[in-house]
Order: structure tokens, then C-alpha cells, then sequence
């Protein structure tokens, strides 16, 4: 599996795409609507797209279809798919949940690479005592 390095948002689909190897001609990808920018104007491949709730709006890239959204998946599902489809390698981001669970191991049991893009590092956050923390969520709560 490879994963992409983190930045912003746009540099890490940016990088995604990057990481596609050549000859992968179809891609499933699981990032969601609003990271497909990159892939645009991609004419070279075929995209796969899954879209959580699913959509009636058409998709932005140029050789695309949604893939059918009836959750929760199994690896059984996710094999089929990848089967049905054709397709050389996945595209997915590591959210911190259970959800890419059961397509990472379809792709491992049927041999498809798959590409991660890491999860964004979590906001610096400052020291502060106990007061302090207090008075910041007393004040949220009571507005």
C-alpha cells in the first residue's frame, strides 16, 4: 500500500494522483465528491467513484460512474465489485474509521494496489490549566 504524504487537502489529492501508476486504467476511489478536483481533467482513466448518500448529480471527470452505495459493505462485496469493474487500483483516505476496512481487504486477497492517503495531523493544540479549559467550555455552552 502506498500513502501519499499530508498537507493540505488539495496537495494530497494532487499527490494521490501522482502515486497512480501508469498503467493502472481504472480506479476506484473513495475520497468523496468535494476531493476530485485533480482528477478532472484525467482522460486517460476510468474513476470509479464512491459517494457517500450516493447522487443524482453528474460527477466532474470525464470517464466515470458511481459505484452503488448499499452499506454496510463486506470484503465478499467489495471483491465483486473490483471484479465487475475491472479495476487496477484503489484510491482511498484513511479517515480513522472502520469503513475502508472491507475494500482493503478485497484488494489484498485479489491482489489490487491500493493507495492511502494518510489522515490530516490534528490541529496544534496549547497547554492550558484546568481553569482555563473550564472557562473556555463554560463560555461555549452559555452563549
Amino acid at each position: 500500500d502506498r500513502k501519499p504524504s499530508s498537507s493540505s487537502s488539495s496537495e494530497d489529492e494532487r499527490a494521490a494522483r501522482a502515486a497512480l501508476e501508469p498503467g493502472w486504467r481504472r480506479i476506484f476511489v473513495a475520497l468523496g465528491r468535494d476531493r476530485l478536483t485533480p482528477f478532472i481533467e484525467d482522460r486517460e482513466r476510468f474513476y470509479l467513484v464512491r459517494v457517500r448518500g450516493g447522487t443524482t448529480r453528474p460527477l466532474p471527470l470525464a470517464l466515470s460512474a458511481v459505484a452503488p452505495e448499499e452499506g454496510p459493505f463486506t470484503v465478499e462485496g467489495e471483491m465483486a465489485l473490483l471484479r465487475d469493474e475491472r479495476i487496477d487500483a484503489i484510491l482511498t483516505r484513511n479517515d480513522g474509521g472502520p469503513g475502508a476496512a472491507p475494500k482493503i481487504a478485497a484488494a489484498r486477497l485479489l491482489g489490487v494496489p491500493v493507495v492511502m492517503q494518510s489522515r490530516p495531523a490534528p490541529e496544534p493544540c496549547q497547554r492550558s490549566s484546568l481553569r482555563a479549559a473550564l472557562r473556555w467550555a463554560l463560555q461555549r455552552s452559555h452563549p
